[in-house]
């Protein structure tokens, strides 16, 4: 039973299932079906549809059924429509005689309308062909009114370029490319223009470049005289002297036509009028130049979009034309070739002025120009340029300036280049590195003024008669105290003629010190220095010219001979006279600067020490020369120290030595008192050691006794001498002062005269012994120069005292040996 219920359990499945797929496949055939009622095209994908269903004969049989259903539906349409369909036919067999006629009449009228369409077709083919030269015609009219304007415009540009227009050709050629071009680009010849545009740029640019260029050679050719009008009118503004800056005036020539204006191509005339040629420098440097041609090229330039060419090109061409105008005039090195001649100065002057004409013309038109073009890099390539410039104008200037040996013409470059600096600082240049230039030929001046200087001292010094000066009238005095206000005496206690204590050369060397001074002064004006800085200006000049009147002074007091001695005598009294005189030269000084010089602030004149230092080499100088005499007196002595005969009286020599400084000091009356002390002092201690030098000469072998006692005669003289002149002449430094400088040839002369050996051996040493003095050399020496004259003589011997009860004669030559042995020992134990 189970197994009989499982099977038709399963049969029962199997069914539905079968009867699902039947009506699937019939739902699908009817969709086939449907698809085949509604399409219009081809049949294939519904063929194609069926064939995949595996069922093609189900689908025929659906199909016969669905096409007897649409046959029916056929048939019974037409049951339904077949009285309407008689009725019809039987209508249009009633018409069929109208349609005859009707035919007929259509085919008269078809044939009339084929008749006059023909005829109006002709008549229309000829309207259209009107019609299309009516369009044509309007076309070209068009196209002609396109095209004319550009071709106009293109002429306009062939006119402009050839009549140098270029900012106008260049506008007119940006309008011609982006406005009128473009409307007519489909023609050739405006294909042929536009080729051209590129061609016409660089054409425009190149013209403009050479028209540049022209303006700026010709611009060189007016550059001195735009400098010349600027530091005429900068002297006027500062109440200088125009001619400082002013060349000879020259009619100028009339001006070339000014170029069109760049903005409305109308040629502006800038040419002065006949009456105001003759008032040239009245007008601003500016306005004599025209500098249309930098703007319209700039304006080129920038219109092509390539500014910065222009800029540099420029600046490349005017840094050319700088090294132009800061080279020198080529006739100044001629100029220095001939400084003899009589108008080199002012030859040189005149190049310097034509020289600062060029150069601050250009940096003026530099100015101007970089200011209205408005340049990015403008201000710092001027100032470069203005750096550079000075340089190498300050060394040229500082070059050829050297050459000038005229104060006079030192002075006007001087304010020449003042104006110059002034001018330019007038347009906003920075000249303060041109101080260190004037500072420099501040230099240059003042080694002109030592050399003219130097001569006027040395004209002084060789001119001067070196005796006090006579002053024979009130007049002649009041005239030498004008200028030298050092007065030694009250004018009212004065009896002419009178006698000062100091020569000519004394005033005259005042007076050009403060000529110096007031020379190097003159430099100073103008320049913006202060108070103290022209003291110190001052003081360092004033050391300057009296360093200059030492060296002249040095020459007079080294010249190598006795003859000069009035000379030295009057020097010391003339630098004594000077020395006192610097407090003027202080007040002098201190009245030109402005400056009290007792605040301590101010640097230190040297005149005074300078004049003492000279006194004090003239009074050297005049010792020196007395002992140069004494020497030349002292050196042709004959002195016999072999004479067995005495003179009895102080040798010849000495007499006239001591006469000779007699004579000397009584020309001492106006110098110092310590200088003929010192003199008297020098002059003793001379001959003191003249005499020692003579008594140990190691060219005299031999002394006799007789010698030895005229040479104490003439140191009597010489003590004489000495005790008279410490009296007379100079008295407040005791009766002894001079006589000392004998005891070394006193106590000499003594030790041997009076035998004294065995004092002098006991005290050998002592300096509080009665022959201190006594060197044992010197003694030494003189007593075997005396061994030596007993032997040639056999006269007395000095020793004899020695060892009187000892007459024989080789006892006294014992002891003199016994006296030089132990002598010498004591020598020897004095020796480290």
């Amino acid at each position: 039973m189970a197994a009989a219920d499982g099977g038709g359990t399963s049969v029962v499945s199997d069914e539905n299932g079968l009867d699902k797929i039947e009506d699937e496949t019939e739902k699908k055939h009817k969709l086939i079906i449907a698809e085949i009622e509604n399409s219009e095209g081809h049949l294939g994908t519904a063929i194609r549809n069926v064939y995949k269903e595996k069922a093609p004969e189900k689908f025929v049989i659906r199909l016969d059924e669905r096409i007897k259903e649409h046959d029916k539906d056929i048939e019974t349409m037409c049951n339904f429509h077949y009285q309407s369909f008689i009725e019809s036919i039987l209508g249009l067999l009633d018409v069929r005689s109208d349609v005859d006629q009707l035919f007929r009449l259509i085919e008269r009228n078809n044939k009339e309308l084929q008749d006059s369409g023909k005829k109006l077709t002709v008549k229309g083919q000829k309207l259209l062909a009107k019609r299309q030269m009516q369009k044509n015609i309007a076309d070209a009219i068009e196209h002609l009114s396109m095209c004319l304007p550009v071709l106009e415009m293109y002429k306009k540009l062939e006119e402009q370029m050839n009549n140098n227009k270029f900012y106008s050709a260049l506008k007119t050629l940006e309008e011609l490319e982006h406005s009128c071009l473009p409307r007519v680009r489909d023609y050739k010849f405006a294909e042929s223009m536009t080729d051209s545009i590129q061609e016409m740029r660089k054409k425009i640019q190149t013209r403009s470049k050479a028209e540049l260029n022209s303006f700026l050679t010709n611009l060189r050719k007016s550059t001195s005289r735009i400098g010349e009008l600027a530091m005429i009118q900068s002297a006027r503004n500062h109440g200088i002297d125009e001619s400082v800056a002013q060349k000879k005036k020259k009619r100028p020539a009339p001006s070339a036509p000014s170029a069109p204006n760049p903005f409305t191509d109308e040629v502006e005339s800038h040419q002065q009028p006949e009456e105001e040629m003759c008032d040239e420098y009245k007008m601003s440097p500016q306005e004599s130049i025209d500098y249309s041609p930098i703007y319209r090229c700039l304006h080129i330039y920038q219109v092509l979009r390539i500014r910065s060419n222009f800029d540099k090109y420029y600046q490349d061409q005017r840094e050319q034309q700088s090294k132009l105008a800061l080279s020198p005039p080529q006739a100044l090195s001629q100029i220095v070739k001939k400084p003899d001649d009589s108008l080199f100065g002012e030859n040189v002057l005149n190049c310097f002025r034509q020289y600062l004409h060029e150069v601050s013309g250009f940096f003026i038109i530099e100015e101007h120009v970089m200011n209205t073009i408005k340049s990015a890099d403008g201000k710092t390539f001027l100032d470069k340029l203005w750096k550079t410039g000075l340089q190498v104008l300050s060394n040229n200037l500082l070059k050829y300036s050297a050459y000038i040996r005229d104060p006079e013409y030192m002075l006007k470059v001087k304010n020449l280049l003042l104006l110059f600096c002034k001018t330019l600082q007038s347009y906003g240049f920075d000249i303060s590195p041109m101080e260190s230039t004037l500072v420099q030929l501040r230099e240059l001046y003042a080694n002109v003024l030592v050399s003219e200087w130097r001569d006027r001292f040395k004209r002084i010094t060789d001119e001067d008669n070196y005796h006090p000066m006579e002053i024979e009238s009130e007049e002649e005095y009041a005239k030498l105290f004008k200028d030298f206000p050092y007065k030694i005496y009250e004018q009212d206690n004065i009896t002419f003629p009178t006698t000062l204590p100091f020569s000519s050369m004394v005033p005259k060397s005042f007076k050009e010190v403060l000529e110096y001074i007031l020379a190097c002064r003159n430099f100073t004006e103008g320049l913006q220095i202060s108070d103290a800085e022209l003291d110190d200006m001052i003081r360092k000049d004033a050391n300057s010219v009296l360093s200059i009147f030492n060296t002249s002074l040095a020459e007079v007091i080294d010249t190598p001979r006795y003859e000069v001695q009035q000379k030295l005598i009057q020097l010391s009294v003339n630098m004594d006279y000077l020395e006192k005189s610097c407090v003027y030269l202080e007040e002098f000084i201190s009245k030109e600067s402005n400056v009290d010089a007792t605040l301590g602030q101010t640097s230190k004149l040297l005149g005074s020490s300078m004049f003492k230092d000279a006194r004090g080499k003239a009074e050297v100088a005049i010792y020196r020369n007395i002992e140069e005499k004494l020497d030349e007196m002292f050196s042709c002595n004959d002195y016999d120290w072999t004479s067995d005969v005495p003179l009895g009286q102080a040798s010849p020599f000495i007499k006239d030595a001591f006469t000779y400084l007699e004579a000397t000091f009584v020309s001492f009356a106006n110098l110092p008192k310590h200088v003929f002390q010192m003199s008297c002092l020098s002059a003793c201690k001379h001959i003191a050691c003249w005499l020692m030098k003579m008594i140990t000469d190691p060219q005299v072998t031999a002394i006799t006794l007789t010698a030895l006692q005229q040479f104490e005669l003439d140191v009597v003289w010489c003590e004489m001498f000495a005790n008279k002149a410490s009296k007379e002449l100079i008295g407040d430094l005791g009766d002894d002062f001079l006589a000392m400088t004998f005891y070394d040839l006193r106590q000499v002369v003594d030790l041997f005269l009076n035998n004294d050996w065995s004092l002098y051996l006991s005290d050998f040493g002592k300096p509080e012994g009665r022959y201190s003095r006594v060197d044992g050399n010197v003694a030494l020496t003189i007593l075997e120069k005396m061994k030596e004259g007993e032997k040639r003589n056999k006269g007395s011997s000095v020793l004899t005292t020695l060892k009187r009860k000892s007459p024989e004669e080789k006892n006294r030559k014992k002891l003199t040996d016994s006296v030089i042995k132990e002598l010498r020992n004591k020598l020897s134990n004095l020796q480290p």
